[in-house]
């Protein structure tokens, strides 16, 4: 099993919480329709200690979980790239079901944000092109359809629930790039 990156107490627990309640309520309620008294109560927070960690404005929250959508579910964080780097393909995804599981409300507000034309929208598509981009630098034989095609393969692989850990691995030794 892969070492968990959610911290289970600290400050660091906490940043986590009160993301993860805003992008659960912003789903729930609709965008942006939802108070900071309500995402006190969800995350268990208090309102100076989220205003402590995000500001005063509703999108910078919003914002904070389309970067962690593009750093972990399209892979354009460090560590990910570092371990493509190494030819290690399967931790990252990993990693990025890893982050589901404590943080379910994630593909969802990715699914229902993602066509929207607000800033958020625009996040979405800046980090899905960021991934196929690094999926480009990785494997530049491949036509823009295949980067695509290969961003959306792992993007299943990252989010189907029934996938078994051991599964990862034959996945993506399936998956056959092109040399």
């Amino acid at each position: 099993m892969t070492e968990s990156i959610i911290p289970k107490e600290g400050k660091d627990k906490t940043y986590w919480d009160i993301l993860n309640a805003a992008i659960y309520l912003d789903i729930q309620h609709g965008h942006l329709k939802w108070t900071y008294a309500m995402l006190s109560r969800k995350s268990g927070v208090t309102r100076s200690l989220i205003y402590y960690y995000f500001g005063k404005s509703k999108i910078n929250i919003l914002e904070e979980g389309c970067r962690l959508f593009g750093e972990i579910l399209a892979g354009t964080a460090d560590h990910h790239m570092n371990l493509w780097k190494d030819g290690d393909l399967a931790k990252p995804l990993q990693l990025s079901r890893d982050i589901l599981t404590h943080f379910p409300a994630l593909l969802p507000f990715y699914y229902l944000n993602r066509n929207k034309e607000n800033n958020i929208g625009e996040l979405i598509r800046d980090y899905e092109n960021k991934g196929i981009k690094k999926r480009k630098k990785f494997f530049p034989n491949l036509s823009a359809s295949q980067c695509r095609a290969l961003f959306a393969l792992q993007l299943g692989i990252s989010t189907y629930p029934a996938l078994e850990q051991v599964d990862i691995k034959v996945a993506v030794d399936m998956i056959k790039i092109p040399d």
